[in-house]
């Protein structure tokens, strides 16, 4: 998976941006002067690092199947967040005692405590309290997320998740 995206008209003109600083160069000299290359490119390039934020951002993923936590656990530390996962809304209460997260992403359908009931809880913790929710789940029901946006969801994504849309989101809620 390449956390980047061409921002150019021409591929050939090198004008990749990464959506996470984190994982990003700046070039400080040459054609490329101001733009931002993705930090393995940085030996290619010859440029230096400057100005890096080493503060990656917290997510924190709760869903019930260890493949989808391994996939979006494995697509977003690619990206350049670091990711904690619990396995239903019960676990993840107990995460989010020990631990602040910049966004939560949960599933809804999941044994001890489904993810509406999660958000509702978690929309009573102060530390959670405004913290972005996003619902990445199959249903694909109406009344489901208007029962979402009523629990204090900030968002709903839809399985299987598309990369692109996934992380435009999630940027969109961290701003």
């Amino acid at each position: 998976m390449d956390s980047t995206f061409c921002i150019g008209k021409e591929p050939e003109a090198a004008c990749w941006i990464s959506p996470i600083r984190a994982k990003c160069v700046s070039v400080d000299k040459g054609q490329h002067r101001g733009r931002h290359f993705p930090r393995r490119f940085a030996d290619a390039l010859g440029q230096s690092l400057k100005g890096l934020d080493t503060n990656m951002q917290k997510i924190m993923i709760v869903d019930d199947s260890p493949s989808m936590r391994r996939l979006l656990s494995t697509f977003l530390e690619q990206a350049g967040y670091s990711v904690s996962s619990a396995v239903d809304g019960v676990n993840a209460l107990e995460v989010v005692s020990s631990d602040e997260f910049d966004l939560i992403i949960t599933d809804i359908n999941m044994p001890n405590m489904d993810g509406l009931t999660l958000v509702a809880e978690l929309r009573k913790l102060e530390p959670t309290r405004l913290t972005p929710i996003l619902i990445l789940t199959t249903e694909m029901d109406m009344s489901k997320k208007q029962a979402a946006k009523e629990s204090g969801a900030t968002g709903w994504l839809n399985k299987p998740f598309d990369e692109e849309r996934t992380l435009a989101a999630i940027q969109r809620v961290l701003e």
